[in-house]
């Protein structure tokens, strides 16, 4: 599989829908922050002696000052930030108060040709226009995709035996490799992994690498430290193949049922 490094705005458009498609019955992780702190800001005027009531009403200490802005960091003795907060948002000397965030850059994975992706994450690496991309690593902070979900791949096949790959190419659970019967009835005899229609048998491997490219960009597996990035780091790539070794093939075998 080549990496990542031609056009194919196409499928990764694709890819990201098949994230976001996947991802949008899953209700976004809420924000985390610590159980026991908060951030607050006191109305200009409140008296020193005022503050430290409010501190001890909700049984807090002042962890530290950040005088430039204004706000104090409390660490509370008992209770949770949102009892305290509750609290809080009632005093009139308090302008505001927050819990204490917890702040994480956005999902990259460690794949050491991910920089390369600038489908994915454009920094103008190549001397393009940052930040023209399809905004991955935003997706990627809610949803890095699903073992079950399958993705059929039309194309040259799908090289199963790739690093980058193999862990997410689809195996049929109804299907003994090699025996020569069909053995879930689908009407396709050997079809493990797949079905090469381009020369009828049950091994859609990629002679090609065209399809493996492809596969790749959908659904090569994240942050293995291998090689690129898939859109989906875990799904499962189901080979089609209609193109031959040749990239050739007719509309009639594409047309696949």
């Amino acid at each position: 599989m080549s990496p990542q490094t031609r056009p194919c705005s196409a499928l990764l458009s694709l890819s990201l829908a098949l994230v976001l498609a996947a991802g949008s019955a899953l209700a976004a992780p809420p924000p985390r922050y610590a159980p026991d702190e908060v951030l607050i800001k006191f109305r200009p005027g409140a008296a020193a002696s005022q503050k430290a009531n409010i501190r001890a009403n909700v049984n807090a200490t002042k962890v530290k000052e950040f005088k430039f802005i204004g706000v104090e960091h409390l660490k509370l003795k008992s209770g949770t930030a949102d009892e305290a907060i509750a609290k809080l948002r009632k005093n009139p000397n308090v302008e505001y108060v927050e819990p204490n965030y917890e702040i994480q850059a956005d999902v990259a994975p460690n794949d050491p040709r991910f920089p390369e992706l600038y489908g994915m994450r454009n920094t103008g690496q190549t001397g393009g226009t940052a930040g023209a991309d399809i905004k991955a690593t935003l997706a990627w902070d809610q949803f890095v995709g699903d073992p079950n979900l399958k993705i059929g791949v039309i194309d040259t096949g799908v090289d199963d035996n790739h690093p980058d790959l193999a862990a997410n190419v689809w195996t049929n659970p109804g299907e003994i490799a090699g025996n020569g019967i069909d053995d879930d009835a689908n009407g396709y005899v050997d079809d493990v992994h797949g079905y090469d229609f381009a020369n009828n048998d049950g091994d859609p491997f990629d002679d090609n690498g065209h399809g493996s490219h492809c596969s790749g960009t959908i659904a090569g597996v994240g942050n293995n430290n291998v090689g690129v990035a898939g859109v989906n780091w875990h799904a499962k790539i189901v080979g089609i193949k209609f193109l031959s070794g040749s990239g050739s093939g007719s509309t009639a075998r594409s047309a696949v049922t």
